[in-house]
């Protein structure tokens, strides 16, 4: 059980895997919108990017609620933020900033959401 902030309500917090299988083509500095939505949540409880390699994965994005930003790779830093800050609509998407050769790879878009319950 979790309680949302703005409306101080029990909610059921379940974990989801979003699958964004989209291909990007970019050039070395240029900057990309990794797209994931879901329309269907009524509170983002946190929001996870990954991008997973041979050693485990590397954070990419992690935002709370609250706004807080945790545990980001440093090879991500300020570099990565969200497409809308709002997250309106169901929007989940992400901005990777100045590309590199190393961002090359899959990313995964995962969240923890509420569902409200009566």
């Amino acid at each position: 059980m979790c309680y949302t902030s703005q409306l101080a309500l029990p909610c059921l917090a379940l974990p989801k895997i979003l699958s964004c299988p989209i291909i990007i083509t970019a050039e070395s500095g240029d900057d990309v919108t990794l797209r994931c939505e879901d329309t269907e949540i009524n509170q983002i409880f946190l929001l996870e990017w990954t991008k997973p390699n041979l050693q485990g994965e590397e954070t990419v994005f992690l935002y709370r609620n609250d706004g807080i930003l945790l545990d980001q790779d440093k090879s991500f830093r300020n570099r990565v933020f969200l497409n809308n800050s709002q997250m309106k609509d169901g929007d989940l998407s992400v901005v990777l900033e100045n590309v590199t050769i190393e961002d090359s790879g899959t990313y995964q878009c995962r969240q923890q959401f509420c569902y409200l319950t009566p």
